[in-house]
């Protein structure tokens, strides 16, 4: 069974976090340059980080369902990555990268429900 629909669209989730990531960025660094008080500076840093962080560890969880899926080798363990660090990301942004995550939402369920092609021997 083909695998090109759940690649793409883990391409396109991949794609869509590393831009969310470049203009959340570049917002709280415009933010950030302009502080009213200390204690804001101190909060823009920490979302940046965790903005960063998420987005970096999104990309490599898409790159390792990717290699999953390729050539159908484990379909049902990347789907299974895919909808936990789906699920899991959309908490830890407070619902920003939810967009970002839909495309990953979508291949999981997908090859959960396409399941792979299992070959019955005749006994």
């Amino acid at each position: 069974m083909s695998r090109k629909l759940e690649v793409i669209l883990i391409l396109v989730g991949m794609a869509a976090h590393i831009v969310l990531y470049l203009s959340d960025f570049s917002y709280n660094m415009i933010d950030a340059n302009y502080p009213e008080q200390s204690n804001e500076l101190g909060r823009g840093i920490n979302v940046i980080l965790i903005v960063v962080s998420v987005t970096i560890i999104n990309v490599i969880v898409g790159a390792v369902s990717l290699l999953l899926f390729r050539k159908n080798k484990r379909p049902k363990a990347a789907s299974a990555i895919l909808l936990i660090f789906a699920m899991i990301t959309t908490i830890l942004t407070y619902g920003s990268s939810f967009l970002a995550n839909i495309f990953y939402l979508i291949a999981g369920v997908m090859g959960v429900v396409r399941g792979s092609k299992t070959h019955k021997t005749p006994l």
